[in-house]
């Protein structure tokens, strides 16, 4: 027999209609834990160092860049370790001023305390869920690596990009993905 799941409206399922026992969605059928830190799926610094080699590029963002988007609308969406939310992986990844793109404290240490505003809309709980890291001149940030952005979207270690592709079609691919652990449970 086949079993048909729809999702159902709360008021649907609170006032009583619909038919008796159909199985319906309601939520992750798991129990909910607490997402891992970001640091969790960042390379130490020699790795990170050895892909900029093999791509011919800096991760680093200029000061230059960063100083022209605060003074355009001052939005980033900048993480530490500890953090356990971040902003989309998208096409326009490592390329501003244009777009978003999640954006890594270089050297923590270095940088110091940073400046936190509250997010319009917290997403989840813990460090960095509803607020957002303000960031200053000096402070160093880098976009997150093809590696990172791999792991935090599922693909195993194994997985890697023909060696003729750069960073910014690397981040055009991963961003128009879908996290493989998300589509797997789907199915």
């Amino acid at each position: 027999a086949t079993v048909v799941c729809h999702w159902r409206p709360v008021s649907e399922m609170l006032g009583g209609e619909g038919p008796e026992n159909e199985p319906m969605l309601q939520g992750a059928p798991w129990q909910a834990i607490e997402p891992p830190q970001l640091g969790d799926f960042l390379q130490a610094p020699d790795e990170i160092a050895r892909e900029e080699s093999e791509l011919g590029c800096s991760f680093e963002v200029p000061q230059q860049v960063l100083q022209d988007r605060a003074d355009k609308d001052g939005k980033f969406d900048i993480h530490l370790r500890s953090d356990r939310t971040s902003a989309c992986l998208t096409k326009v990844n490592g390329r501003l001023p244009k777009g978003f793109s999640p954006l890594i404290v270089v050297d923590e240490a270095e940088a110091g305390p940073l400046e936190q505003r509250s997010k319009v809309s917290a997403q989840g709980d813990g460090p960095g869920a509803a607020t957002d890291h303000v960031w200053r001149p000096g402070v160093r940030l880098r976009y997150l690596s093809p590696t990172e952005q791999l792991r935090l979207m599922g693909y195993p270690e194994s997985y890697g990009f023909p060696p003729r592709l750069g960073f910014r079609e690397r981040c055009s691919l991963i961003g128009n993905s879908l996290n493989v652990c998300i589509v797997s449970w789907l199915l």
